[in-house]
C-alpha cells in the first residue's frame, strides 16, 4: 500500500472529502467485484459518473492493485463508430457512409446514445442496434435502411440525452424512446450525480411524458447516464417496450 500512496500523493491531497469518499466507495466495489467485466462507464456506485472516472482514473488505477492484489480495472469505453447485427451477434465499425451502403433488411433498429450500451446490450430479435454518437445521431436519417424500419432511440436521462432526442425525432418524426422517463429515473435516481452544466435551453420534439421526465431531470439538475441503468433493468425494460418483432 506504501508503494501505491506515494505516487498518489498530490492527486490524493486535491480531492475534497465528497471525492474521497467517492474514491473509497470505487475502489471497495472494485475490491468485491474483480470479476464484473463492467467497463468504466458501468460502474454502480452512488455519485460516481463517466466524468469523476475520468477525472480520477489514474488514483483508481494506482490505488486499486494495492487494495486488491490484481491489475484488473474497468475497461474503457470503446472509441469506434459500432453496428450491431442479430443474430451471432455480429458487430461492425463503419462510418456514415459505409452504413448507407450496408445491405441490411431491418424491420427494427435501436439509436444508442453511447457506445457501451450499444456493445453490452442483449441480443434483440430483429434488431439493428447503432452507435449515436451523440449529436450526431439525427445524421442516421440519411441512412435508408434506418428511414425505412421502426426506430427508437435510447439515451442518457439528463438535459443534453433529451435535447439529443429532439433533434433526433426531428430528422425522424417517428422514433419512440426507451427508458427515458420518470419511471426509470426515479428507479435509478440513486446513482444519477449532479449535471454541472446543464442545458437550459428550449427542447422540442417531445412527448408529453419525456417532457415530465426532462422536468423531473431539471427539477433537480441531474444526469443518469444510460450505462448506469443496471443489465438486467434494461433487459426486461427492452423486451418489454420493443414488444414482439415486427416481422413475427
Amino acid at each position: 500500500m506504501r508503494e501505491a500512496i506515494g505516487p498518489s500523493a498530490p492527486g490524493l491531497a486535491r480531492l475534497d472529502r465528497q471525492d474521497v469518499d467517492r474514491l473509497v466507495a470505487v475502489l471497495g466495489w472494485l475490491a468485491e467485484h474483480p470479476h464484473s467485466e463492467l467497463s468504466e462507464r458501468e460502474l454502480p456506485v452512488e455519485g460516481v459518473d463517466t466524468k469523476w472516472y475520468e477525472r480520477h482514473r489514474r488514483l483508481v488505477e494506482c490505488l486499486l492493485p494495492a487494495v486488491t492484489g490484481s491489475q484488473v480495472t474497468p475497461r474503457r469505453h470503446w472509441p469506434a463508430f459500432r453496428v450491431r447485427l442479430p443474430g451471432e451477434p455480429r458487430d461492425l465499425r463503419c462510418d456514415l457512409e459505409a452504413l448507407r451502403g450496408l445491405a441490411v433488411n431491418a424491420s427494427r433498429v435501436l439509436i444508442c446514445e453511447n457506445l457501451t450500451t450499444v456493445i453490452t446490450l442483449p441480443d434483440l430479435p430483429d434488431t439493428v442496434a447503432v452507435h449515436g454518437m451523440g449529436f450526431a445521431a439525427p445524421s442516421l436519417a440519411d441512412v435508408a435502411w434506418i428511414r425505412e424500419a421502426d426506430v427508437y432511440y435510447w439515451g442518457d436521462l439528463d438535459t443534453y440525452g433529451f435535447q439529443i432526442l429532439g433533434r433526433v425525432r426531428a430528422a425522424l418524426p417517428g422514433i419512440r424512446s426507451l427508458m427515458m422517463d420518470e419511471e426509470t429515473l426515479d428507479d435509478w435516481r440513486g446513482l444519477a450525480v449532479t449535471e454541472s452544466n446543464p442545458y437550459r435551453g428550449e427542447v422540442g420534439h417531445l412527448t408529453l411524458t419525456e417532457l415530465r421526465a426532462l422536468s423531473a431531470v431539471r427539477a433537480g439538475d441531474l444526469r443518469l447516464e444510460q450505462e448506469r441503468i443496471g443489465r438486467d433493468y434494461a433487459r426486461v425494460r427492452l423486451f418489454a417496450d420493443l414488444g414482439p418483432s415486427p416481422t413475427a
